[in-house]
């Protein structure tokens, strides 16, 4: 919601979330999974590398955005929790810290590909060139034991090869992050690719084609988050009219609250995601 906000103006908004985030840290470097702030529900304190690396890459949007630099200390903390869970071997971050202060020993490609926008951006933020070295790190063991050159996509994480569809569309905006145009292409191609991710589905009696999360997966419902990875994507290659296609589709999925639809039609192993 921070990036929405301020990317919507709406900068006061933002700063309010920020806010908030700011008052659950509370100067400990340290955020868990998520909080329960009235309602039903419950705190889960877990600390995960890729909701962190989002609060840090989020925070950043907003300061560079509003010039309110009030929170970098804050963004400071939080990395350097998240620098507790790299493995010098590899360069990369693992899962994070279970809510009973056990590590988590996963290593996932798309927390990584968080981590690293995380951390190139809060180095060119700050100017502080060990943030920048961190994502040189992260950036070189992702291509080096997450992508598979053979297949043209990344796997899920270490010892992991499932396809995924966030990983491949995520994987795709981080080779362009990097340069490599040609590989965010072959990323594209592979989740693009008819049943591989891509469905054709009926919506109120019209077809509407999406994407599943995980590749051949026989799901008869598409995942509206992901659809969303796939548009920005093909809008970052110069789809523009896919990518609008995409948008024009999710568009059919909104619900009368005006959120949309979480998938597209009940379907268990989606709404376990």
């Amino acid at each position: 919601s921070i990036v929405a906000l301020t990317a919507g103006g709406q900068t006061a908004g933002a700063r309010r979330v920020v806010e908030a985030l700011a008052a659950l840290e509370n100067g400990t470097g340290r955020l868990g999974f998520s909080y329960r702030l009235g309602g039903p529900g419950s705190d889960d304190p877990s600390i995960l590398t890729g909701t962190t690396a989002w609060v840090i890459d989020s925070i950043v949007y907003y300061m560079q955005a509003t010039g309110d630099h009030r929170f970098v200390d804050m963004a400071r903390r939080l990395s350097n929790t998240l620098l507790s869970f790299q493995d010098p071997q590899t360069g990369l971050f693992k899962g994070g810290q279970r809510a009973d202060g056990t590590p988590i020993l996963w290593t996932s490609t798309e927390h990584n590909i968080d981590a690293y926008f995380a951390f190139r951006d809060l180095g060119a933020l700050t100017g502080d060139a060990r943030y920048t070295a961190v994502a040189n790190q992260i950036r070189d063991g992702i291509i080096r034991h997450l992508w598979m050159e053979a297949q043209g996509r990344f796997r899920n994480g270490i010892n992991d090869d499932t396809a995924v569809l966030d990983t491949q569309a995520w994987g795709g905006l981080f080779w362009l992050a990097v340069g490599h145009e040609a590989n965010a292409r072959r990323a594209l191609h592979y989740l693009d690719q008819d049943q591989t991710f891509r469905r054709t589905v009926t919506v109120n009696g019209q077809p509407l084609v999406g994407y599943v999360p995980f590749a051949r997966d026989g799901a008869q419902a598409v995942w509206t988050e992901g659809m969303g990875f796939v548009a920005l994507l093909k809008r970052r290659l110069g789809d523009t009219a896919g990518a609008d296609r995409i948008s024009r589709d999710m568009e059919r999925l909104q619900a009368t609250s005006g959120g949309l639809l979480y998938v597209s039609t009940t379907y268990q192993s989606l709404e376990a995601l």
